[in-house]
């Protein structure tokens, strides 16, 4: 039983490293971000953040306590003032920073 408290251990330290490495990449990111827009909102790196990590406009919705047609209104106006192609998704842009 002690082999198993060991491993279940391992593993929790494990993921504790991950979630560590995980935010160290978004604060390096959220970094690389302000340099290159330093004129974009508290709203807008929150967004930034939430897209870098893959979650949905849905899901972002959610987790901001909003409806999603004001999370799209939000990342639309966010595009444009980023001057994004419209070719080009948020996500896509924010994953080449």
């Amino acid at each position: 039983e002690v082999i198993g408290d060991i491993k279940i251990a391992k593993g929790k330290d494990r993921l504790q490293e991950f979630i560590i490495d995980d935010n160290k990449k978004l604060l390096s990111f959220r970094e690389r971000l302000l340099k290159l827009h330093p004129d974009i909102t508290k709203t807008e790196i929150e967004i930034s953040l939430l897209v870098k990590s893959g979650k949905s406009k849905n899901e972002i919705a959610i987790i901001r306590g909003t409806t999603l047609s004001a999370v799209k209104s939000l990342i639309n106006r966010y595009r444009k003032k980023l001057k994004i192609d419209s070719k080009i998704t948020l996500e896509t842009y924010l994953n080449q920073i």
